[in-house]
């Protein structure tokens, strides 16, 4: 992984330790294949994802007109309601969005974001990867707090 700006390796925004930092990752989050690679939300990401497809699934209709009160989870809710599950393409990028999403539900939670763009450089062409690099003196309480905040949105 590295910084795509300077060519450098990043580092833990709370330690400076290598970014891959056990104590401080909250999340190593795959903004272009839409999954969690690395950190503290890696084994629970999946508590997010059935929050997410159960609010939806509730009020999907051909007809649905559901508002949501939160500015992220109505534009993902649009992304939903466009999305064909049949379609490989369409779910991949219904997928980028959520984690897009989650990235930003961290950072509302208190998730410190490691400045500039990381990128794996090892990736084959065509295969790289975007990814966003989210830290915290205490990760699990962010995680605990993002579901606090999305459990409030989805019930507005």
């Amino acid at each position: 992984m590295i910084n795509e700006d300077t060519g450098e390796e990043p580092t833990c925004v709370v330690c400076g330790a290598e970014w891959a930092c056990e104590r401080h990752l909250v999340a190593c989050l795959d903004l272009t294949f839409g999954e969690c690679q690395a950190g503290a939300l890696f084994e629970r990401d999946e508590e997010i994802w059935s929050r997410i497809d159960a609010a939806f699934e509730a009020h999907r209709r051909p007809d649905a007109s559901r508002r949501w009160d939160d500015g992220d989870i109505q534009w993902l809710w649009e992304q939903f309601k466009a999305t064909s599950f049949d379609d490989r393409d369409a779910r991949n990028f219904y997928y980028q969005c959520v984690f897009e999403v989650i990235d930003r539900l961290l950072a509302r939670a208190g998730a410190s974001p490691y400045p500039g763009g990381a990128v794996d450089e090892d990736s084959a062409p065509d295969f790289s990867s975007s990814y966003s690099l989210l830290y915290a003196e205490a990760p699990g309480a962010v995680i605990a707090r993002t579901l606090e905040i999305l459990d409030a949105a989805l019930k507005a």
